[in-house]
C-alpha cells in the first residue's frame, strides 16, 4: 500500500505482476503453485480496478513455459522435444514491458500460451487437470524411474 500510494502521489505509474499461464490452465504436478498463480491474477484484476482513476496501469504477466532453470531446480525435468515449444525469458520480459506501456491487463507471450490460455479459459480447471495429469505427470513418473 505504501508503494502504491507512492505512485498514487503523482497520478501515473506502471504495476507489473508476475503470474503464470498456470493461473488460468492448472498443472496437476505443482497445485500449490498453480493456485498461488490463480490469486496473482485475480489480485491484479482488483488493483487494476481500484488505482485505474488513479492513472496507474496494472498488468498481470502470464508467461508459459520458458527458458530458464526453474524445471531443473524443481527436479522436474522437461524432455527435450517439449522444449523446442519454450519462449526465452528475454522475449516473454520484452513482451510484459510491451504489453504494460500499451495498457494490457494481462500479458501471453507466445503461440503456445495464448493457445493455452484459450483452452483454459474454455475447459474447466478439472478438466484440465485431469488431462494434465495423465498425459503429463503419469509419463513423467514413468521416464524417472527410467
Amino acid at each position: 500500500s505504501y508503494f502504491i500510494n507512492c505512485i498514487k502521489k503523482n497520478h501515473f505509474g506502471y504495476i507489473l505482476n508476475v503470474s503464470s499461464i498456470t493461473a488460468i490452465a492448472p498443472a496437476a504436478s505443482t497445485l500449490t503453485y498453480s493456485a498461488t498463480k490463480k490469486y496473482i491474477l485475480e489480485y491484479s484484476k482488483l488493483l487494476q480496478a481500484e488505482v485505474r482513476k488513479e492513472g496507474i496501469k496494472v498488468c498481470c504477466l502470464l508467461p508459459g513455459a520458458t527458458d530458464t532453470s526453474f524445471d531443473t531446480n524443481s527436479k522436474l525435468p522437461v524432455p527435450k522435444k517439449i522444449k523446442k515449444f519454450y519462449v526465452s525469458a528475454e522475449f516473454v520480459a520484452k513482451k510484459a514491458i510491451h504489453g504494460l506501456k500499451k495498457g494490457a491487463t494481462k500479458v501471453t507471450p507466445g503461440f503456445s500460451t495464448k493457445l493455452l490460455y484459450i483452452f483454459g479459459i474454455a475447459c474447466p480447471s478439472k478438466v484440465i487437470y485431469l488431462l494434465h495429469k495423465f498425459f503429463w505427470v503419469n509419463k513423467r513418473d514413468s521416464y524417472l524411474k527410467r
